[in-house]
């Protein structure tokens, strides 16, 4: 399991870095530098001995969700860094050592393998760690300490133990299509950007399905642009057939393509076949173009696309728009350009401050102009 995997890669790291502290603080009593490189190393060792602990927990649960693989791979990351470094100042060790022993032997000069023959192990020396391995040092821990900051996902500490799935997890919040909030302000131009491309046939699309990737960060406001444009009249008139299905990190391809047939004929979906769903559709569309919302989409496999992706265009014609956070994810599922959303102007975001302090409230044009003095 890969959180196993990482776990052992961390516990190797620590113990061999635990083997390296005598070696660079023999003798380093009265040398500043040296305590302080010792103790970036136990510090390191501590950090990394802290998260391995909570992984071995980790194990007895299968780790789904898109956070907790990348929390993985940033973990699996940070650990090689930690181990590059590790070799390097073990290295350094040897190095010293081999040096060491050819100086203490009888006068004649001994090649190199035949100082590894007889072992290093014995010999003590004060080998201080180099200012640019440190420095790397401190980058990796500083990771190490972000990663279990940031990321609550994985649980990483000490008194979690092994957890349930369903325990206090985290799950997003469902959109839909309808659009609570009718005054919106500053997309106005992201809006008939949209909707010119969905109404637009181009010669290669006219018979195909489209893909359209919304990508912005998280909370800019993807979900309520893409409620706009599905809302809109014209949309409703160029497309009979809609729907609209909120994915997040539960990528699977069968359910999520029997909540498309059920999001776009308002039926529930009986059937557990993907072809029998594909059957259904193309029965229910009849040629008729229709417009898919597939909001919040976290997967950026390319094999768990594929499927779905080969799904989709056996209903052509029709046109999918998809709001993403990840850039990754847009690249892999994209017939189209992406349209990137940028963030609100100052102005935009003052009138939406205002409309939500003084709700029902004229508000004089003194006030509006506030933010211009």
């Amino acid at each position: 399991m890969a959180a196993g995997f990482v776990s052992s890669i961390i516990k190797w790291t620590a113990e061999k870095f635990s083997s390296l502290i005598p070696a660079q603080t023999a003798g380093c009593s009265t040398s500043e530098p040296c305590t302080r490189a010792s103790e970036d190393f136990e510090m390191l060792q501590k950090t990394m001995l802290s998260i391995q602990e909570v992984l071995e927990n980790t194990e007895e649960k299968d780790m789904q969700s898109f956070s907790e693989k990348l929390r993985l791979k940033e973990l699996s990351g940070a650990a090689r860094d930690a181990e590059d470094v590790l070799e390097e100042y073990e290295y350094e060790v040897l190095q010293a050592k081999v040096i060491a022993r050819r100086q203490a032997g009888s006068g004649r000069k001994r090649k190199f393998e035949e100082v590894c023959e007889t072992g290093t192990d014995d010999i003590p020396v004060l080998v201080p760690v180099p200012n640019d391995l440190i420095i790397r040092m401190k980058e990796i821990k500083k990771r190490f300490e972000t990663i279990t900051k940031e990321w609550d996902t994985l649980r990483l500490r000490e008194s979690d133990g092994p957890r349930r799935r369903d325990d206090h997890a985290w799950t997003p919040k469902p959109t839909s299509s309808l659009l609570h909030e009718p005054n919106v302000h500053g997309r106005e131009k992201d809006k008939e950007h949209i909707i010119q491309m969905l109404l637009a046939d181009h010669e290669n699309s006219r018979n195909s399905v489209s893909v359209l990737p919304i990508v912005g960060m998280g909370g800019i406001g993807k979900t309520t642009l893409a409620q706009l444009v599905y809302n809109d009249p014209r949309v409703s008139h160029r497309f009979r057939q809609k729907g609209w299905v909120c994915v997040s990190e539960n990528f699977d391809v069968l359910e999520l393509a029997r909540k498309i047939y059920t999001s776009i004929t308002k039926r529930s979906c009986y059937y557990t076949e993907l072809n029998e769903i594909v059957d259904a559709l193309r029965e229910e569309l009849m040629g008729k173009r229709f417009l898919l919302v597939l909001d919040d989409v976290w997967n950026d496999n390319p094999n768990l696309w594929t499927p779905l992706r080969d799904f989709l265009f056996a209903l052509e014609p029709g046109k999918v728009i998809v709001t993403t956070r990840n850039e990754s994810t847009a690249k892999i599922m994209q017939t189209v350009p992406p349209h990137r959303l940028d963030r609100l102007s100052f102005e935009d975001c003052w009138l939406i401050f205002l409309q939500q302090a003084f709700e029902e409230i004229e508000i004089s044009s003194d006030v509006l102009n506030y933010n211009k003095r």
